[in-house]
């Protein structure tokens, strides 16, 4: 499709708002680099997927997308043997949880989404791993007690090192002849050491190391001799702990690499029915219905909204109402023009029929009635707005000439080309003359055209 078409019409901001209805950053994704297919039964198959889930989501079958990540860089680490770090871990395990919900999920729907059926039929249920790691880690990310036998001594062991060393604080604390030189009754933490607040002048009163000094030079925070020796043990624990959780880590990692494959087919997969169910939330928040799609070029839109201005009028406070409009092109006339005063709506009607066309062939529901026909087009051309560029020096009719020009050397009868104000720009006489040859070209080529204007001369050709 034409890229600069795509930006009159806006269509960027129908992916964008596409997007919002998406539940997890893959589908987002996907959303954003939605393009308009040319093939007319992979956008029937679409939009039938698209149908299903509305059905689905009206009958109160969600699919249940919470907890999918984009983990696939993640798991082309743990297939190459590298350790994973807790966190990744963590959302690997939600992204296989997540796939044993679509798998049960699957099971809900019936004989009417069978389409659906099959688009996640291939999705395993990896929600063993996913235990298995929950079973190591807790949801704050804390490698538990029974991830190992090994962890759960080591870690026994220092909290039998930690109540000698507390036993010990509170001993010296309760020393009547210590507590006279310290600046207050407690003891505190200096990295990984427990330290007294000594006076600096009763430095000498006191054996042990100095770990750091107060701002003002008085107080001087001394891990006392009879705590280093159990600091020098708990220490040494500490690094059997991390070296143990490192193993378990790895451990975790190779469960994670051993189903790596299937689960990044799965990821794939569930960020696809994630786009789908956008699509379908959308058509249900907007009142929209799946178009006929055709290959005979006939164009039927009946009650067609601009979803722009569906979008702004629900924003609006008091709610708003979007003026629907028929368009009909391809059955009896291949050229329709369009005139009316201004503000009338004519170029809305323009930006409503190419991005409903748009819509329809990126697989979306479109804000028309039932019944609506599309057909399949292979371009669409739109020139709509000024046009003026002072870097390339040309005015504003210059452009308008510019773009047409283009837009008729690589149109055909599979295009719908969209022309706003044709023959505006330049002296009424000279515009309707040129409009005229512009509008012969068009059914020369014979594709669909829908063109506003406002000389009476082509008012008058145009009959």
């Amino acid at each position: 499709m034409d890229a600069h078409t795509l930006e009159l019409l806006e269509f960027d901001k129908v992916r964008e708002l596409l997007a919002s209805y998406a539940a997890s950053s893959l589908g987002k994704e996907l959303a954003r680099r939605l393009e308009p297919d040319i093939d007319a039964e992979r956008i029937r198959a679409e939009l039938v997927l698209v149908s299903e889930m509305v059905d689905a989501l009206g009958a109160g079958l969600a699919p249940p997308l919470g907890g999918l990540h984009d983990v696939r860089l993640v798991l082309r680490r743990a297939a190459i043997g590298a350790q994973l770090t807790v966190e990744q871990l963590l959302e690997v395990a939600e992204t296989l949880t997540c796939t044993g919900n679509i798998y049960r999920y699957r099971m809900k729907l019936g004989d009417r989404h069978q389409h659906l059926i099959d688009q996640i039929a291939a999705v395993e249920d990896l929600g063993v791993v996913a235990k298995t790691i929950s079973g190591c880690i807790d949801s704050r990310g804390h490698v538990l007690d029974m991830a190992s036998c090994e962890l759960a001594q080591i870690r026994q062991k220092l909290a039998e090192v930690e109540e000698r060393v507390q036993n010990q604080i509170r001993r010296l604390l309760r020393d009547p002849e210590l507590r006279k030189i310290l600046r207050y009754p407690n003891a505190t933490v200096s990295g990984d050491h427990y330290v007294l607040p000594v006076a600096v002048n009763h430095r000498h009163k006191l054996q042990g190391v100095v770990h750091r000094t107060s701002s003002s030079g008085e107080t001087l925070f001394i891990e006392p001799a009879s705590i280093a020796s159990l600091s020098a043990e708990r220490a040494v624990l500490k690094s059997e702990e991390d070296r143990e959780i490192g193993r378990i880590l790895r451990r975790l990692s190779g469960e994670v690499a051993r189903v790596a494959r299937p689960l990044t087919f799965a990821i794939d997969l569930l960020a696809r029915l994630d786009l789908i169910t956008a699509k379908a939330r959308l058509s249900r928040e907007y009142d929209m219905h799946a178009p006929e799609i055709n290959t005979t070029g006939q164009l039927w839109l009946r009650q067609a909204r601009h979803p722009l201005l569906l979008q702004l009028a629900r924003q609006a406070y008091p709610p708003r109402t979007v003026v629907p409009v028929d368009i009909r092109l391809g059955f009896d006339f291949h050229l329709l023009i369009i005139t009316g005063p201004n503000t009338g709506g004519k170029t809305v009607c323009l930006k409503t029929a190419g991005l409903l066309a748009l819509m329809a062939q990126a697989g979306m529901h479109i804000p028309a009635g039932p019944g609506s026909n599309v057909p399949v087009f292979h371009h669409i051309f739109a020139d709509i707005g000024d046009e003026q560029s002072l870097e390339q020096s040309l005015s504003t009719f210059s452009a308008h000439v510019s773009r047409i020009a283009y837009i008729l050397r690589e149109a055909d009868d599979r295009s719908l080309v969209l022309l706003d104000e044709l023959g505006a720009g330049t002296d009424p006489t000279e515009g309707a003359a040129l409009g005229r040859a512009i509008l012969d070209e068009l059914d020369r080529i014979g594709c669909r055209a829908m063109v506003t204007t406002h000389p009476g001369d082509l008012k008058t050709y145009a009959f």
